[in-house]
């Protein structure tokens, strides 16, 4: 869901779908690298010609020269660069590639038509289609160059944090000793940051999985919606924390904690925000939540099918303004139409009394 915000990603993650026999992997990293090889290799197969600049590199040589590039700019901030910086960049690398004779100009523009991975943003100035595959592909750079203990140096920049955490999914990454130097600088971003390493991570030490989630308890339950957006970003890994808190709190600490479980789309949770739907207090926050939990989920749909009878008109109104694409809003406008058509003889009633 974070990836597919555009026509284009969603394209390309449909695409991904099919190339990998309906599947879509769960690890960021790896979603990642499968939609730069559609966008690079699978999508080049079908549309350049023999002899093409792009054609004479494999997907890898392709993000090879492109996690360069990619690393520069976010060094430097940079959301897009000019062309001569680009085409210098690509003569500098094409040797070691194998492709010396390559015209770094010929490829820039065959990349920038074909493959849509970096795009011509304004006259004589390109940048990446979106800041994600910006920022993994530096990853990628920081990870495979070996200058990833660089990396907490700069986790108090808000901007470095995501390639921070998809660094440490990064093959050959000690995530462990990335996610220590995070914990030891001791501040609630960081811990935040060193559990997103964590649900990245793909093999990190007992006691060091141990320790991001005591010190990420000491960060729960979330005091504000801002907060709670920010801590649901750390998904799987925070999820079973939210879980087991929800019973101990109350009040606004509810209301986030709700918010923030919803947002993980955590599926074992779903039972559980269900009960709550019976509650005289939380049963607003338990039906905005399975609303908002995931539009495709089964046992919430069944959950609130059940329960929406017993919705107020008030609260069905503001429901079909809000999810006019859930597949119960149907349903919700029915019950809506049906307890207004109640509601009105008593109003005549009362009138003609």
């Amino acid at each position: 869901q974070r990836i597919a915000v555009n026509p284009l990603l969603t394209t390309i993650v449909c695409v991904v779908h099919r190339f990998l026999g309906k599947s879509v992997p769960e690890h960021r990293v790896t979603l990642y690298d499968k939609c730069t090889d559609v966008l690079l290799y699978e999508w080049d197969r079908a549309k350049f010609p023999d002899g093409s600049n792009v054609g004479r590199l494999d997907a890898n040589a392709k993000r090879t020269l492109l996690r360069g590039l990619a690393r520069k700019m976010h060094d430097a901030g940079d959301a897009e660069v000019a062309e001569a910086l680009v085409v210098g960049h690509f003569r500098e690398l094409l040797p070691s590639l194998g492709a010396k004779d390559a015209d770094p100009a010929a490829l820039l523009a065959e990349i920038r038509d074909r493959s849509g991975l970096l795009v011509e943003k304004r006259p004589g100035y390109f940048g990446f289609a979106h800041l994600t595959f910006q920022e993994y592909l530096t990853a990628l750079d920081y990870g495979f160059g070996g200058d990833w203990k660089k990396l907490p140096a700069k986790s108090k920049q808000h901007r470095w944090h995501e390639v921070i955490a998809l660094t440490a999914g990064v093959s050959g990454v000690d995530a462990g000793w990335l996610i220590t130097e995070l914990l030891n600088a001791r501040s609630n971003e960081a811990v935040v940051l060193a559990a997103r390493c964590l649900e990245t991570a793909t093999s990190v030490p007992l006691a060091v999985r141990e320790r991001t989630k005591a010190e990420l308890k000491r960060l729960l339950p979330p005091s504000s919606p801002e907060e709670a957006g920010a801590i649901s970003n750390m998904g799987a890994t925070v999820a079973p924390l939210l879980l087991e808190m929800l019973p101990t709190v109350a009040g606004l600490e509810f209301r986030n904690t709700m918010i923030a479980l919803a947002a993980t789309y955590y599926v074992p949770a779903v039972p559980v925000i269900a009960r709550y739907l019976t509650h005289p207090v939380h049963w607003v926050d338990a039906a905005g939540s399975l609303l908002m939990f995931h539009s495709k989920n089964d046992a919430a749909i069944r959950a609130l099918r059940e329960w929406l009878p017993n919705c107020p008109g008030g609260v069905l109104e503001v429901y079909a303004r809000e999810y006019p694409s859930h597949p119960l809003y149907d349903l919700i406008v029915s019950l809506l139409k049906q307890k207004t058509q109640e509601s009105q003889p008593a109003a005549r009633s009362k009138r003609t009394a």
